[in-house]
């Protein structure tokens, strides 16, 4: 079979074909969210159909042949291996694409389903919309290459029939390009039962740098991929004896780039029959899934974020609470029976400075991880100054330098600076100053100054301000 065909069979199951869908699994909610997963594609590349016994699911390959059937491995009338079996022998082979669903990935179910002719499996509740269309589209792609291989080894045999030692010659040429090619995994190669490299692909070969030449002969575990980790070594091997007895064996493992760089790599092998079920060659696949495990920890990083700023969020209402109490109390301290006028706005400028610090640190947050918790102090003086400006249309020349301060800190300071504006405009007349400057002389400790300036009486000539 030659590589034209087999790309002509991959561009007959790209995203612009609709593709047939039989859901075979007894639960309800389960089949539901299969139908919404493809049927929302945005696209309407997929169509389904539903059963919910293996029963159900015979009758309607009879009616329509399905590109793939999505197969519960736990269904109330068989088991899922009996039905493939079942399925094979009435049809000569499986006539369509399968992908198992599964509740465990290494149950010895599973790897019997794959046995019998499973393309793939999915394991339930790990399942998202767009690993279920590709997983699908993937086994479909598959299948319709095993099916091209069918057809082509009917019509090389009806032509060679009298030409036995170059049909069995076409046979092993034929298995190795299924042991390489009927996979999608990024890396691909073929192995002896004993685990001797017979072939493998420029991707893998690109991945350690390494002449083919030097590769083939050798044994798989021997490579450079994986010479930094002696576990691994080990734990190909051993994959390697499995697959030899007749067992698919699939793992995730760290494996060493050309570069110097580790990555991750989503490995299998699979036993490769003849025509009496001997084992004869292995398939090992690899796929760098490096990036999806770097996403997830950015996923669980963003989740750890959002939690502590949560918690810094819900400490900064409670802190603010206890200020504006604590200016409340300071008030009616002052035996006046009433709060007069005056009182309630300077709370309620310093209400809306703590409004406006809190804006600044939840901004912060989300702008940077650098100053994450800390406020940038020359724009929360900026506001506090323009919110002054606008209760009072008093014009405050403002001037300060760029520091970052923690939140607890910059209320202090926000408080103080709305105190001492409040006094200079009540005391004071024409312009007012604030200058906030900072101090870097000492570097592992730098110091801030904030000075308010107005042009008013001053303080009195016996003011001590230790007392």
């Amino acid at each position: 079979m030659n590589s034209t065909l087999v790309e002509q069979k991959n561009r007959e199951i790209g995203f612009t074909e609709i593709t047939d869908v039989l859901v075979v699994d007894d639960s309800p909610s389960d089949s539901e969210i299969a139908r919404r997963y493809l049927e929302r594609d945005g696209e309407g590349r997929f169509t389904v159909r539903e059963c919910d016994t293996a029963g159900c699911a015979s009758e309607e390959l009879k009616k329509r042949i399905p590109d793939c059937v999505l197969l519960d491995l736990n269904l109330p009338d068989a088991e899922a291996t009996d039905w493939l079996v079942q399925v094979r022998q009435e049809y000569g082979a499986l006539p369509c694409a399968v992908v198992a669903l599964t509740g465990n990935t290494y149950s010895q179910t599973t790897v019997a389903v794959m046995q019998a002719g499973a393309n793939d499996y999915l394991v339930k509740g790990r399942i998202n919309a767009e690993t279920l269309r590709h997983t699908i589209l993937k086994a479909v792609s598959s299948a319709r290459l095993e099916q091209a291989l069918r057809e082509e080894r009917k019509k090389t045999e009806r032509q060679n029939q009298e030409l036995q030692a170059s049909a069995e010659a076409l046979r092993e040429s034929e298995r190795r390009f299924r042991g390489i090619f009927n996979a999608t995994f990024q890396f691909i190669g073929l192995l002896t039962p004993e685990g001797e490299v017979l072939e493998m692909n420029d991707t893998a070969l690109s991945a350690m740098d390494c002449p083919k030449d030097a590769v083939l002969g050798s044994r798989l575990w021997e490579n450079p991929w994986w010479a930094p980790y002696p576990e691994v070594v080990e734990q190909v091997r051993c994959a390697i004896v499995d697959a030899a007895s007749g067992k698919f064996v699939r793992f995730e493992a760290p494996y060493r780039r050309a570069d110097g760089s580790e990555a991750v790599a989503d490995f299998s092998v699979s036993p490769l029959r003849n025509e009496i079920g001997d084992v004869v060659l292995l398939g090992p696949e690899g796929r760098d899934i490096t990036e999806r495990i770097q996403v997830r920890k950015n996923i669980e990083e963003l989740n750890v974020r959002l939690q502590r700023a949560v918690a810094e969020s819900n400490h900064r209402v409670k802190n603010n609470l206890q200020v504006l109490s604590a200016l409340v109390e300071l008030e009616t301290s002052r035996g006046a029976g009433t709060m007069s006028t005056e009182a309630v706005k300077r709370i309620a400028q310093h209400v809306s400075s703590l409004a406006k610090l809190h804006d600044l640190l939840t901004w912060e947050a989300r702008r940077s991880r650098s100053h994450e918790g800390q406020v940038p102090i020359q724009i929360a003086l900026k506001e506090v100054c323009q919110s002054v400006e606008a209760a009072t249309d008093t014009k405050i020349e403002f001037q300060a330098e760029e520091a970052y301060i923690g939140a607890k800190s910059a209320t202090s300071l926000l408080m103080a600076a709305n105190e001492l504006l409040s006094n200079a405009l009540k005391h004071g007349n024409g312009e007012i100053g604030l200058v906030f400057t900072v101090d870097n002389t000492q570097e592992d400790k730098p110091r801030g100054r904030l000075a308010i300036s107005d042009n008013g009486a001053g303080l009195p000539a016996d003011f001590d301000p230790a007392r």
